[in-house]
C-alpha cells in the first residue's frame, strides 16, 4: 500500500463519516496541512474552518535549481528510510525540527519516532510532494496559521494568500517546528478563540 497524502485524507473523511459528520474545523500539524489541503479539495467532508500548526508547504519551486536541491533531499531521505539505519535517518530529521522542545516532550516524541514503521515512513515521504497534492487551488474557509517565524520565513504568507485568502497568520519567533509542544497554552488559547 503507498501512503499518499490522498490515503490521509481519505482516513480523515472515513472518521468523518464513522462519527456522522458531514463537515468539520480541521486542525493540523506539519504534514496535516496537505491533508487538509487534499480534504478540502476532495469536497467528500466540507472544511468549516481550519488550524495550520507550522504546516509542511511543499508546493514545487518555481525556480529549476531550488526544486532540483528539495528533490534531491526528498529522493536522497527516501533512500534513506529504505535503508537498515531508517530510525536514526528519521530521528536525525526530526532532531533539526526540535531544539525548543522541553525535554520531558522530546523524549516521548523520539521514542515513537523509533517505532515508526519503516514502510508507512518511507512511503509517505516519498508522496509528499506529489504534483496532485500541490496543484493550484483555493478556498473560501477561514484558516489559522500558527507558525514559527523560521518556518514563516520560507514563503508561508504568499501562499496561504494565494490559497486561502480568509487565512490568518500568526507567527511566533520564540518557537520551532513543535509549537504545541513547547507553548501548549499559547497554542491552545489561539486554537480555541478562532474555533469558537
Amino acid at each position: 500500500m503507498d501512503y499518499t497524502i490522498a490515503l490521509y485524507a481519505r482516513a480523515v473523511e472515513a472518521v468523518a463519516k464513522d462519527a456522522g459528520l458531514t463537515h468539520a474545523a480541521l486542525v493540523g500539524h506539519s504534514m496535516g496541512l496537505p491533508v487538509i489541503h487534499t480534504v478540502a479539495r476532495r469536497g467528500v467532508l466540507k472544511v468549516d474552518k481550519a488550524v495550520f500548526v507550522d504546516g509542511a508547504i511543499l508546493e514545487p519551486p518555481a525556480d529549476p535549481k531550488v526544486k532540483a536541491e528539495r528533490d534531491k533531499f526528498f529522493t536522497d531521505m527516501v533512500a534513506g528510510l529504505k535503508g537498515p539505519d531508517y530510525r536514526l535517518v528519521l530521528e536525525q530529521f526530526f532532531k533539526g525540527f526540535t531544539p525548543k522542545v522541553p525535554p520531558a516532550e522530546a523524549k516521548p516524541l523520539f521514542a515513537k519516532v523509533r517505532e515508526a514503521d519503516q514502510h508507512v515512513v518511507s512511503s509517505t515521504f516519498a508522496h509528499f510532494t506529489d504534483a496532485d497534492v500541490w496543484a493550484p487551488a483555493r478556498f473560501d474557509f477561514p484558516v489559522l496559521g500558527l507558525y514559527a517565524k523560521t518556518t514563516a520565513d520560507k514563503g508561508v504568507k504568499p501562499w496561504l494568500e494565494a490559497h486561502y485568502p480568509k487565512a490568518k497568520l500568526v507567527v511566533w519567533d520564540d518557537v520551532d517546528h513543535f509549537p504545541q509542544l513547547e507553548q501548549p497554552a499559547r497554542v491552545n488559547k489561539a486554537m480555541v478563540e478562532f474555533l469558537k
